[in-house]
Order: structure tokens, then C-alpha cells, then sequence
């Protein structure tokens, strides 16, 4: 009865695949909120998935690796911290806008110092500028790609420099 009762324990383990499947979760989840982020272009969002892949699967080797429950529950929290810790912040977009902004900022600046403009021109001028400038940063948001991102923001400058800045009085 002994040696049966033994026999009986069960040796399956539960605590090394509760982990993994934890960590699998993790990973799914911080990649839903990658595809879903619209502020990061198609390359942002490769290097995202790529980062979370690498950080899971470092998890995973820890937990495969660890030898106690605590060593596994140790793993499992530095993996799901180093899955969250995966940076989900675009840069490409944002710079673009930046860009505009600032080439905007420029072709106002220039307005406000051009003496042959009457008010009513110089406010003319700087409707076109803040048009110009909004739908380059449309484009720049509802780009999806770095390529798209860059053509944008070069249509922008270019549309933001051709408002006409001369006077018609």
C-alpha cells in the first residue's frame, strides 16, 4: 500500500508551465497594444514585437532553468516586467510633427516681418501656414510606414514654404 500511495504523488509539475503560459500571456498582450498603437509606424511596430519576443523567451529560459518554485516565480515576474518594460513609444511620427511645427513656427516668423504684407495679407498667409501644417500632420498620423512618414513631412515643408507671402495690395 506503501509503495502504491508513493507512486501516486503526482510528479507532473505545475508551477514551470503556469509560469510559461503567464509569460505567453504577457507577450500577447503587449503585442495587442503594439498592433493597436497608432502613434508607431509598421518598423516601430516590428521592433516592439522583436523586444517582446526577445524578453519572453529570456523568461522562459529562466523558468525552464530554475530548480526551486521560487527561482520559477522570480523568473516569471522579471519576465513579465521586462515584457512590460518594452518600449511601445514612436519616435518617427512625433519628430515629423515636430518638424512641422517648426517649419510653420519659421514661415509665420517670416510673415510677421514682412513689411509689404497688410494685416489682412499676413492673416491670409497664416491661414494657409496652419492649413498646410495640419493636413502634413494628418498625413503624418495616418501614416503607417517610416517611408510614408518621410513623405509626408517633405510634403508638408514643401506645401508650408510655398504659401504665397506676397503682398497683392
Amino acid at each position: 500500500a506503501g509503495e502504491t500511495a508513493i507512486g501516486n504523488v503526482d510528479q507532473t509539475g505545475v508551477t514551470k508551465p503556469t509560469a510559461s503560459a503567464a509569460i505567453d500571456s504577457a507577450a500577447e498582450a503587449a503585442k495587442s497594444a503594439v498592433a493597436v498603437n497608432t502613434n508607431l509606424t509598421e518598423e516601430e511596430k516590428a521592433t516592439a514585437n522583436a523586444g517582446i519576443d526577445a524578453a519572453a523567451q529570456t523568461a522562459k529560459a529562466a523558468i525552464a532553468n530554475a530548480t526551486t518554485d521560487a527561482e520559477v516565480a522570480a523568473a516569471q515576474v522579471a519576465g513579465e516586467t521586462a515584457i512590460g518594460n518594452v518600449d511601445q513609444t514612436g519616435v518617427t511620427k512625433p519628430t515629423a510633427s515636430a518638424v512641422i511645427d517648426s517649419a510653420a513656427e519659421a514661415a509665420k516668423a517670416a510673415v510677421a516681418v514682412n513689411t509689404n504684407l497688410t494685416e489682412e495679407e499676413k492673416a491670409t498667409a497664416n491661414a494657409g501656414i496652419d492649413a498646410a501644417a495640419q493636413t502634413a500632420k494628418a498625413a503624418i498620423t495616418n501614416a503607417t510606414t517610416d517611408a510614408e512618414v518621410a513623405a509626408a513631412q517633405a510634403a508638408g515643408e514643401a506645401a508650408i514654404s510655398n504659401v504665397d507671402q506676397t503682398e497683392v495690395t
